[in-house]
């Protein structure tokens, strides 16, 4: 008589598992995802990150952009460079902007995420998520140091909110 083998994991105990990583995949994705940006916190700083920080001392020190400097960013850039400065230094500054940045990346995950959900189930939800994911985290060493983000998530909540309103564009 053969030997049957015993579950490790009791099927009732099996289904609860599936039925919540079928709900949750996507946040857990998006959490783990968080994980490899996070040790070029403290990276040394590159040319972008330096300029950034240099107009918001500049600001902070009676220089207008647009007029004193020539300015290459759109003016909602200045709260975003202005906002990091507050904290202190170069090191802070540093701290702070690759914190936003970290936040516009999370937004953008989650914009995919719930968009995908509505047109798809399963691995195929996944997929837009994964594929933003994989070339942040090849890039995050300058990543977490560079403006780019921000234009990007500014893009993508314009043509969602088109894509919702009345009357709007149908994506999908």
């Amino acid at each position: 008589m053969a030997r049957q083998k015993r579950a490790i994991v009791q099927p009732e105990t099996r289904l609860v598992l599936q039925k919540f990583l079928r709900r949750h995949a996507g946040i857990i994705f998006i959490y783990l995802s968080i994980i490899p940006p996070l040790k070029f916190f403290f990276y040394r700083p590159q040319a972008d990150l330096s300029l950034y920080y240099r107009i918001a001392f500049e600001i902070f020190h009676d220089q207008l952009p647009y007029l004193d400097r020539i300015y290459e960013y759109p003016p909602y850039s200045l709260v975003l460079f202005v906002l990091p400065c507050l904290g202190g230094g170069i090191h802070n500054f540093q701290i702070l902007f690759s914190l936003q940045v970290l936040i516009a990346d999370l937004a953008i995950k989650v914009f995919l995420l719930k968009e995908a959900t509505l047109h798809a189930s399963g691995v195929r939800a996944l997929l837009p998520c994964i594929m933003f994911s994989t070339g942040s985290v090849f890039l995050c060493r300058f990543y977490l140091q560079r403006y780019d983000l921000f234009p990007a998530v500014v893009t993508f909540a314009s043509v969602w909110a088109l894509s919702r309103a009345n009357g709007g564009v149908k994506m999908g």
